[in-house]
């Protein structure tokens, strides 16, 4: 029998979360117990900085029911800190815009190990995780080569989905309790911290599998 499909509208930085986000629609709509299908349209910034990667999701959706998409929480801004200047701006941009800011401190490949670990190491530069994606995905050369993502990716299962999800979650609980909050209007956390899982997390209760 065909399922429902629900559209899912996300703004991201590059290949990294291309392949990420094809592979875990496919998990999702390969197993039985899910409720729906999904489609995540996906909008590639292309190594833009957080906030024009915030406001290229503000532009996903013209139609009518764009407030609704927002108010469901369908639509999401997925970008890194990458110890870049305007991360704070684009956390405001999302909050002015109703986004979701569904962002990892300090980038994606936090994200990535925290589907096989619980990790909380801080990091001093972008390839600061790079030792340990190799030796927990046992993969050599550049992790960003498209061979090595696609690798790593597809290793994944929803098993391991759900294991991010409770990671962040500790993550996050943790840091609120340890008062981490970096000063500012709006809250945000010190590295190692991550948002995107509140959008991973979404569609996989809205098809029924969390």
């Amino acid at each position: 029998m065909k399922r429902t499909k629900i559209q899912y509208y996300a703004a991201i930085e590059g290949e990294q979360e291309k392949v990420y986000l094809k592979h875990f629609q496919k998990l999702v709509n390969s197993c039985d117990r899910a409720s729906y299908d999904i489609n995540i349209n996906v909008k590639c910034s292309n190594g833009g900085g957080p906030l024009a990667i915030c406001k290229n999701a503000n532009r996903l959706v013209t139609f009518a029911n764009k407030k609704q998409i927002i108010k469901e929480e369908r639509m999401a801004a997925i970008f890194d800190y990458d110890f870049k200047e305007d991360f704070t701006d684009a956390i405001a941009y999302c909050e002015l815009n109703h986004l979701m800011s569904a962002y990892s401190n300090v980038n994606f490949d936090l994200w990535l190990l925290l589907h096989k670990t619980y990790y909380t190491k801080a990091i001093a530069n972008n390839d600061g995780y790079v030792t340990d994606i190799k030796k927990v995905f046992g993969v050599k050369g550049s992790i960003k080569s498209l061979d090595n993502i696609v690798k790593i990716v597809n290793s994944l299962t929803l098993d391991d989905v759900k294991m991010a999800i409770k990671n962040a979650q500790k993550i996050a609980a943790d840091k609120a309790k340890s008062g981490e909050a970096l000063p500012g209007l709006l809250t945000h956390y010190t590295q190692p911290y991550v948002q995107i899982h509140l959008f991973i997390a979404k569609i996989l209760r809205d098809v029924g599998l969390l």
